[in-house]
């Protein structure tokens, strides 16, 4: 009997940490649109650049994009923590700032690092904006910049991450704003040993921010705690990054939302949906 009791409280407790934001609350507002993965890009206008948010909005596509902390605290779009594979240049974005950041041009192009600031006004709220705040050691500062930002914005956006501590920000700061908790597939990769990607992949870590949304790898429904989150609570979810038609008309019915690149999905709902 105590080991019955015993496996009922365990599974009560996992249940609890797994569960999303309860109950579900609407997101229509970045409803119905497909998503250009860090814009709309191509050999002259590079991800995450303004000609690629642009050529998104031209194209009546959702934008994803990732925002950065640079070293004097302004907010950069800019994916990755290194500038090498983006600008050929060693160096760490959260140690330059910005100004120093823009002197380097993105893969080859006339175009410079954008700030959140110049992303923003370039959108001007015609396309619904998917925010992902990439992890740094200031955290929490990145958020409350960025939320500085976003109350000033007239725009469609919700946010992302896939630190947990981002998502708890927003949850008790901006607790009005759609968040969601990024996760991937650990199933076969070179990380699925590492406990922090494990314990990501579990989903245990959405007690901390009751997320709307999973924004989940297209191959994580391979993971138990997934399967069971997106069965038994009936989240929002947002599949990427789809890089076919192929992809796209698997994970179409799979998911809500679509994040995808290189190719131009042909039964897009956005382009039914194009800002007037």
């Amino acid at each position: 009997m105590l080991f019955v009791i015993i496996v009922c409280l365990s599974l009560c407790l996992y249940l609890f940490l797994i569960c999303p934001r309860m109950p579900s609350r609407s997101i229509s507002e970045i409803l119905p649109f497909d998503y250009a993965h860090r814009g709309l890009w191509g050999p002259t206008a590079p991800e995450n650049t303004l000609p690629a948010f642009e050529a998104a909005v031209q194209a009546g596509y959702g934008i994803e994009l990732d925002v950065q902390l640079t070293k004097d605290h302004e907010v950069a779009v800019f994916h990755d923590n290194d500038l090498y594979r983006c600008c050929g240049i060693h160096a760490d974005i959260h140690q330059i700032t910005l100004q120093d950041a823009q002197q380097y041009k993105v893969c080859g192009s006339s175009q410079s690092i954008p700030s959140l600031s110049d992303v923003l006004q370039c959108i001007d709220g015609q396309v619904p904006v998917i925010l992902e705040i990439k992890t740094c050691r200031d955290i929490y500062l990145l958020c409350q910049k960025t939320a500085d930002l976003l109350e000033k914005y007239h725009g469609a956006f919700c946010i992302e991450s896939f630190n947990p501590m981002a998502v708890h920000w927003f949850r008790n700061h901006r607790p009005g704003w759609i968040r969601g908790q990024l996760v991937f597939c650990i199933y076969g990769k070179k990380y699925a040993k590492k406990p922090a990607y494990f314990l990501l992949a579990s989903l245990l870590q959405n007690v901390l921010g009751r997320p709307d949304f999973l924004a989940c790898d297209v191959e994580a429904d391979r993971g138990i705690s997934i399967s069971i989150v997106k069965h038994l609570f009936h989240p929002w979810t947002i599949g990427w990054t789809v890089r076919s038609q192929q992809d796209y008309a698997r994970c179409s019915g799979q998911f809500d939302l679509i994040i995808f690149e290189s190719f131009l999905p042909e039964k897009s709902v956005s382009s039914a949906k194009c800002v007037e």
